[in-house]
């Protein structure tokens, strides 16, 4: 059978790239040089075909891998070539699994979810890593190289021995945030949810709560793109200055300014938050998908 795709899944990688202000992102008035909100919502429109189409028989093994393989077939067969959202993906796609895994028992339970992510993150073997080599090898990111402490290199994906997805992904952890995210049970996504709904609940709307919840979270974690793209001592600088702006004493738009002229994206960060997003509605909202709802909750009514 076909993975059910609930929408409510897919949230965050639709609605955290339209969030303006942000610091050093692509918002839905702001472009970079390479990359416009358009290239997002067509490349996880295709992300969210990819997990659609992936066939699940009563088996349990592989499935991650598989969902990366669909993944990079669909960028070779559309040409798509811009990176827009793979640290999000890469966070979404074993919680969409597991949705799919409890069937229609307490799929609105986040914590749920990601109890059984874990789970799954922890049985997968090469066969997965394998997958997930794909997409890194499709993309190339220069400023990933090798994985930190652990010695993967993205070509060694089709060599005999490749160590499990786990393994992967737990010598990356040492290094990234975002692959820490699925090693320790998403504890900063549940922090960005947790957070996007207390500011809602104070009263502001849902779009500044996830800003605030930006700076909140740049303000306390080094995003670890910018330290492999620019360097330890850079990430420092963009975290005292978000704490500063977080805190009240530094306008934002003296940070804004810092970040786009030197061309520092808070991606981590920003992937984090895209999965918090829709953490927040999948507690908010349960398992059903409803439009009505959705927007109701959104525009605070």
């Amino acid at each position: 059978m076909m993975i059910p795709v609930n929408p409510l899944y897919c949230s965050g990688l639709f609605i955290e790239p339209l969030i303006h202000p942000k610091p050093g992102g692509v918002t839905r008035v702001v472009s970079h040089s390479d990359k416009s909100i358009y290239n997002f919502i067509v490349n996880n429109l295709l992300f969210c075909k990819s997990i659609l189409e992936q066939p699940i028989i009563d088996r349990r093994d592989c499935i991650i891998g598989e969902a990366f393989r669909n993944i990079v077939a669909n960028l070779r067969k559309y040409r798509l070539e811009i990176n827009t959202s793979m640290g999000s993906w890469l966070l979404h796609v074993p919680i969409i699994l597991s949705a799919e895994i409890l069937g229609k028992s307490d799929v609105s339970s986040v914590k749920s979810l990601v109890d059984v992510s874990s789970q799954l993150v922890k049985s997968a073997d090469s066969c997965d890593a394998k997958g997930y080599f794909e997409l890194l090898r499709y993309y190339s990111p220069s400023h990933l190289g090798k994985l930190r402490k652990g010695g993967v290199d993205v070509n060694d994906y089709n060599k005999e021995n490749l160590p499990s997805f786990y393994d992967v992904i737990r010598r990356a952890s040492q290094t990234d945030i975002v692959h820490r995210e699925i090693i320790r049970g998403y504890p900063a996504s549940l922090e960005a949810s947790n957070s996007i709904n207390n500011y809602v609940r104070k009263g502001f709307n849902f779009e500044e709560s996830v800003f605030q919840t930006i700076l909140y979270l740049m303000s306390k974690h080094i995003d670890t793109l910018i330290a492999r793209k620019y360097g330890i001592t850079v990430a420092k600088k963009v975290l005292r200055m978000s704490k500063l702006v977080f805190e009240g004493d530094l306008e934002y738009s003296v940070m804004d300014s810092f970040m786009k002229s030197n061309k520092l994206n808070p991606g981590s960060i920003l992937d984090i938050v895209s999965m918090g997003i829709t953490f927040y509605f999948t507690s908010n909202l349960g398992s059903d998908f409803d439009e009505k709802a959705m927007i109701d909750l959104i525009q605070g009514r």
